[in-house]
């Protein structure tokens, strides 16, 4: 009888044992799932500020190459009237150290009649 007695206190005491176990785990893990829920939900609306951030700054960086290309394009004009005016200039200044003594008096004078 003394051991029917120790057997039944020993279940007793891991009925209670897994009882107390299993409450506990339970609202543990209710309040683990609550806070990765809200964990979440922060992360999921910084994301969605982070993507709004990237597209901003894509519009930025495509008006940036947009304008780059833009004045790549003129730079490579200006150049083309550069190297023009380059060739003209050297031009005169071959036909003006070309020019003898007496050529330069009689054009000075041929301005001013």
């Amino acid at each position: 009888m003394k051991i029917l007695v120790n057997v039944l206190v020993i279940i007793l005491c891991l009925t209670i044992f897994s009882t107390f176990h299993f409450y506990f785990k339970s609202k543990e893990s209710s309040i683990s799932l609550d806070s990765l829920r809200k964990q979440n939900d922060s992360l999921v609306i910084a994301v969605k500020n982070n993507n709004v951030k990237i597209d901003s700054i894509e519009k930025v960086n495509n008006s940036l190459f947009a304008k780059s290309d833009s004045l790549k394009n003129k730079l490579v004009v200006t150049s083309k009237k550069a190297e023009k005016y380059k060739k003209e200039h050297e031009k005169n200044i071959d036909y003006i150290n070309s020019i003898s003594d007496n050529d330069i008096a009689e054009l000075f004078t041929d301005q001013f009649k």
